[in-house]
């Protein structure tokens, strides 16, 4: 358990000075109430890490008040860091321990994942005792949003809110007035008028001021940019979703809306944001920012509520407004993949200006709100307990939760935490003006607030498994895009990559969970899932067959009413709908498998980083690749037009090897030593036997070296590339000496290499796309290289998915995935381009042909696998589908030449690949891994 901290307030029917007057009165209490007493764990965020101590004070507060009202009732807080809130709960759940009767964590924090634990709130009443009058919410009272999807998931009320953060507009009205400048209704407005204001005087201190204040990175920063994407990628609805397709669950990022909304944001006038491209650099962070508009040097910002509390000054306050987020005079139409002007079909819920033009306005409502729920499986008197608590919070009563005090900067309560946005009561500006706020900008704010509450476009949070991880992708790729001042490229391709990266960044996230998982929780939180049909009645035909004969017996035996029979037909036809509509979407995401395929077959899903042979020489060991990354030691490629570019005056050595300890890939430097001699003999090789050739003329790849081991999206991008990095290599060697593993004690050589299934992936992609030419062996150290031929693979098994992977001999205990998995994409490359080249009746001596995968293709594409997976006291084995119907698709896309061209992908971020949160080992072709000594996911 990730508990933390522990305390328990106890309420008392009764409170007195005297120890007899204590016991005579505590023996009455329970005498009378005993029957009645009841005592409930919650769950809490813990506030020792400082940053969420006001949502813990608060919640002891509300506690403790609560006993005044409701006597009989004890309650525990069991204080649980923030990270590990939704996990600690599930396993409660799970193991059916119901340790933690209630929750009060935030929304973001995965709740969806507990919702077939939690309790369907939608027709809970309080029950019928003395006192709940003093509890109960009009949960009506709630804006439709929150009613409709806050509260919700899977179309039941799973939580109650308890605090609610739209992102808005906040200006000095000041000076606006001063300068007659028009209040930005849409993005490109707000642009313009950054840069009108940038440089003007603003405070009066005599120096040049901003035209706009929010952060283009560090914390905080992704939320603004989706607050930019979101008017252009939803239009017709909450439950449209902006993060992905609610089908098949692609990102929605890689398009000409979220690009002309990339390049507004990146063109936005304000402080300087410079620094290093690290995102741990405080030059230009939230922290910055905020302190640069709380002082009165900023024209206006876009954030959540704290805009109006946290950001105004005592000074200045008044002159504050704050309207709705800007919004887009056109939007994505998904169908087309264009940008339209917004009109009613489109635009439906868009606001038509007195000058007539028509905005689509798509409020962000940002992640970590808090909410509460309650354990479903608990008894009926814990449920009401906590049920109670709930609505107590909710009361309007409350008011002092949400409102500061403009004299002291505090709550009345003294622990102000912005409770008060869920209830509209709270949002009634007299209650404001009572703590010394003045009209008219806290009236703006307060109605502003309301409207978002009922707009029926709302831009909802993400709340799936791994959201952070999304946001996390997206953060450091918006950081290399906002740092770029690359000269090579345009505006207009810089950004184009931003989103061809963002978008693989955060299919790497997909890919390395659980996407059934992800793809339903999506579809749950906008309430438009739809359960998979009972396959137990058979396919489709068979139900169409059931139902004609359902039909007929019973309308020549009359043994139902024509009413029943309506009923059923009904039935059976909507689940014929539901059916299709399944199958559809699952063809759907096999359609974007077979595109992502063909895209990896081509395209360097993520650059290429390779190191000068003499440097690699000088390092005396293996570095691994964030160490050589950040002493400037790598060249990154960011295409393959940049490969063949650089391979008009160098070669590029591809050194495919195993490790041989458990974290460490090189312990007593055997393979480095024979990396560098086989350099050498290499040298030698393409110098044409005229000496050798200039080392510094050549560059080695090497996994340690060139692949991201400290962020795992990133880290599943190279994976994915890694058999294209081989085939495009100048020369693939096999390093494989004699050598014993440091840990195992086991001998390594070039027949335990031929075992592991990443190794084989790297072979099948060298042969099947170059051929035997310029394939080499390494041996031992100081021999010449071998080169290998037919004899020798026909020795060796090149069936990828029949090879060793260390997950699998972990069974999977740290993942969901397993690497088999992450090798579909590009194994279907290889297999897309092999038939496209015997289409073309292409044909290469010492080139596997299509002939070689044809005639073994069932163990080359195994339709299907065994998922084991490790739990803490059990284990599961699944039947998950691996290649399924993909293999025949793409036969069927090459023969009929209906495939499009894939376009090309040129990063200009050529740090891209780097991200420095959330370090993680990633150890690599193991030669034999004991699962009590080895976790890492990945098993390059």
């Amino acid at each position: 358990m990730h508990i933390n901290n522990l305390i328990t307030v106890s309420l008392f029917c009764c409170f007195v000075t005297s120890d007899s007057a204590a016991e005579e009165c505590y023996m009455q209490c329970v005498d009378e109430n005993a029957l009645d007493t009841v005592s409930i764990n919650l769950m809490a965020v813990d506030g020792t890490d400082g940053v969420h101590l006001n949502q813990y004070n608060w919640i002891v507060r509300k506690i403790a008040d609560f006993r005044n009202v409701m006597p009989h009732i004890t309650i525990t807080v069991v204080s649980v860091d923030i990270k590990f809130m939704a996990s600690e709960a599930l396993h409660d759940l799970v193991d059916g321990a119901n340790f933690y009767h209630a929750y009060v964590m935030p929304v973001g924090q995965k709740m969806g994942s507990l919702s077939e634990y939690l309790l369907d709130l939608g027709n809970k009443s309080l029950p019928d005792i003395s006192g709940t009058e003093n509890v109960e919410f009009d949960f009506g009272s709630l804006g439709k949003y929150m009613r409709q999807y806050n509260a919700k998931h899977d179309k039941k009320v799973m939580m109650l809110p308890l605090s609610t953060k739209f992102h808005s507009l906040y200006y000095r009205k000041d000076v606006f007035e001063m300068y007659n400048v028009s209040v930005p209704r849409t993005l490109q407005e707000y642009v313009e008028a950054s840069w009108f204001f940038q440089g003007k005087d603003m405070n009066n201190d005599g120096e040049p001021d901003y035209g706009s204040c929010f952060p283009h990175r560090g914390v905080d920063s992704e939320h603004n940019f989706w607050d930019w994407v979101a008017p252009y990628v939803q239009s017709l609805g909450t439950s449209q979703g902006m993060f992905f397709d609610i089908d098949t669950f692609e990102p929605l990022i890689d398009n000409v809306a979220v690009r002309e909304a990339l390049q507004l944001w990146r063109n936005v006038s304000g402080p300087p944001e410079t620094g290093s491209s690290s995102a741990d650099d405080s030059n230009g962070d939230s922290s910055v920012v905020w302190d640069l508009w709380a002082s009165g040097r900023c024209a206006m910002t876009l954030t959540d509520g704290t805009g109006f509390t946290d950001l105004f000054t005592a000074s200045s306050h008044e002159y504050i407004s704050s309207t709705i987020s800007p919004g887009s005079e056109s939007v994505w139409w998904r169908e087309t993949n264009e940008l339209l002007p917004c009109n009613e079909t489109v635009c439906p819920y868009a606001r038509t200006y007195p000058d007539g033009k028509v905005v689509n306005h798509a409020p962000y409502h940002t992640q970590n709100n808090l909410a509460g729920a309650i354990n479903g499986e608990i008894d009926g008197d814990r449920q009401d307990a906590a049920y109670m608590f709930l609505q107590w919070i909710m009361r309007a009563d409350n008011k002092e939760d949400g409102v500061l005090d403009r004299n002291t900067w505090e709550s009345p309560s003294g622990d102000a935490v912005g409770m008060s946005f869920v209830n509209p009561t709270l949002l009634d500006s007299s209650i404001w003006l009572e703590y010394g706020w003045k009209d008219p900008a806290t009236a703006e704010y307060c109605q502003n607030e309301k409207d978002m509450m009922d707009h029926p476009n709302v831009a909802m949070d993400l709340r799936v498994p791994d959201n952070d991880e999304y946001f996390a992708a997206v953060s450091q790729v918006l950081t290399f895009y906002f740092l770029d001042n690359s000269s090579h490229e345009s505006d207009e391709e810089t950004t184009r990559n931003a989103t061809q990266w963002m978008k693989l960044a955060m299919e790497a996230v997909t890919e390395e969970g659980d996407f059934q998982e992800a793809i339903d929780a999506y579809q749950k939180q906008l309430g438009v899932y739809i359960a998979p049909p009972d396959n137990s009645g058979g396919d489709d035909g068979s139900i169409l067959t059931d139902f004609a004969v359902y039909v007929i017996v019973g309308t020549l035996g009359g043994l139902i009413s024509l009413t029943l029979l309506v009923l059923f037909i009904g039935w059976v036809i909507r689940i014929y709908r539901q059916k299709q509509k399944f199958k559809r979407r699952q063809e759907k995401a096999w359609e974007s498998q077979i595109d992502e395929a063909e895209i990896n077959g081509t395209v360097l899903g993520c650059p290429m980083s390779v190191i000068l042979a003499t440097d690699f020489m000088a390092l005396g060991r293996l570095v691994h690749f964030e160490v050589l990354r950040d002493t400037g030691r790598l060249k990154t490629l960011d295409s393959i037009q940049q490969v063949k570019k650089i391979q008009e005056d160098f070669i590029i050595l591809f050194l495919s090897h195993q490790w041989l300890g458990w974290g460490i890939p090189d312990p007593k430097n055997t393979h480095f030593d024979a990396m560098c001699a086989t350099i050498l003999e290499a040298a030698k090789l393409f110098s044409g036997g005229q000496g050798r050739m200039d080392l510094r003329k050549i560059y080695v790849w090497v996994d340690y070296c060139s692949i991201a081991q400290e962020q795992r999206p990133m880290q599943e991008l190279a994976i994915r590339s890694l058999p294209l990095y081989s085939s495009i290599s100048d020369m693939f060697i096999v390093v494989a000496p004699q050598a014993e593993h440091d840990n195992s004690k086991k001998n390594c050589d070039i027949d335990t290499y031929a075992t592991r299934g990443w190794c084989r992936a790297e072979m099948m992609a060298k042969v099947f796309g170059s051929g035997l030419d310029n394939m080499f062996l390494c041996e031992a150290v100081g021999a010449a290289l071998k080169p290998v031929t037919m004899d020798m693979l026909d020795q060796l098994d090149l069936r990828v998915f029949e090879g060793d992977f260390s997950c699998c001999m972990l069974k999977h205990k740290n993942t969901s995935k397993c690497d088999r998995e992450s090798l579909v994409s590009p194994m279907l490359g290889i297999y897309s381009n092999c038939l496209k080249r015997d289409t073309a009746d292409v044909k290469h001596e010492g080139m596997f042909t299509l002939e070689t995968f044809q005639k073994d293709k069932e163990r080359m594409f195994p339709r299907n696998f065994d998922f084991e997976k490790q739990h803490a006291k059990s284990f599961t084995l699944d039947r998950r589908e691996l290649f399924g119907p993909l293999p025949e698709m793409m036969e069927h896309r090459v023969a009929s030449n209906k495939a499009k061209a894939p376009k090309p992908v040129h990063s200009g971020l050529e740090r891209a690949a780097v991200i420095e949160d959330h370090p993680i080992e990633v150890e690599t072709n193991q030669c034999e891994v004991p699962e009590e000594q080895w976790e890492s996911p990945f098993d390059i």
